[in-house]
């Protein structure tokens, strides 16, 4: 089942409470679902509620769920909560999560707590997981331990993780470090890590250097890795450098390199091809 009514600046609780009503009228059982409210500034906290707790029990056994709330100013704590205790209880087979909490500045650390302690237990066989958090200015390096700690300890079938982070001020590089070590420690089966961190301007290239992964020998199934420190102007060449030495020796299997950031030489991605000789494709954007 898909749902977008993006950018419907109209629609309020009234509406999501339609839509809850069919959705609780539907007989069959769904296996995905995507619903896009971005952007809807009407809908209340109500109204994204009543949303978190009707749709979950119409679906049996979900293979996937994708929800885009960006830029909902009403998501709160008892949204997260009630969202994660659905998940919990009705999505234990989820294979793929796609949620997009762009431009929601309420949300806090302890938002984020609330949430991933809901689901870390639930989602042991999720595959694919998509969190956005774009503009989320409340968000501290609090908020990268929790989700270092309480996802990836639990969530070791992941083949796929994509984490943004755009416009976090707040964000220093213990939290990036420490995020890094997580996933390099715990997610054996990944495949695809795609990180973004642009315009968190407190960065800088310790955070690149901690990043290397030194405990990520378990990352060795990774072939894609695409990192965005774009707008980060205290990272430079010397950080990215440090990276090479992790990526040779403990990421044998990588194919594509993907790296955003703002302060490189052009002699930066010659460094690479020539030290990453099985990576087919590298690639470095300003």
């Amino acid at each position: 089942m898909n749902f977008s009514f993006a950018g419907c600046r109209h629609i309020t609780d009234k509406g999501v409470k339609l839509l809850q009503s069919k959705l609780m009228r539907n007989q069959k059982s769904l296996k995905r679902i995507s619903l896009n409210f971005s952007e809807c500034e009407e809908i209340g906290s109500k109204g994204f509620n009543a949303l978190s707790s009707s749709m979950m029990p119409r679906l049996s056994n979900p293979t996937q769920i994708s929800l885009d709330l960006s830029n909902s100013e009403q998501i709160s704590t008892k949204f997260m909560k009630t969202f994660g205790q659905s998940l919990n209880k009705h999505a234990k087979s989820l294979i793929c999560l796609n949620l997009n909490l762009s431009g929601c500045s309420q949300i806090s650390d302890n938002d984020l707590k609330i949430f991933t302690s809901q689901i870390s237990q639930a989602l042991s066989q999720l595959q694919r997981l998509s969190l956005h958090f774009y503009r989320c200015s409340k968000m501290t390096d609090e908020s990268l331990e929790v989700l270092a700690k309480g996802l990836t300890e639990k969530m070791h079938n992941l083949e796929k993780l994509e984490l943004n982070f755009s416009l976090s001020p707040l964000f220093t590089d213990r939290g990036v470090a420490n995020l890094g070590k997580e996933i390099g420690c715990h997610l054996q089966k990944l495949q695809y890590l795609k990180l973004g961190f642009p315009l968190c301007e407190k960065i800088t290239n310790a955070s690149l250097l901690a990043f290397g992964f030194e405990e990520g020998h378990n990352l060795r199934k990774l072939h894609y890795l695409r990192l965005d420190f774009s707008g980060c102007y205290r990272i430079n060449d010397q950080g990215l450098l440090s990276l090479l030495p992790h990526l040779r020796s403990q990421m044998q299997n990588l194919k594509e390199l993907t790296i955003h950031a703002s302060r490189l030489s052009p002699t930066i991605k010659k460094i690479f091809s020539k030290n990453l000789n099985s990576v087919s494709t590298i690639n470095f954007y300003e």
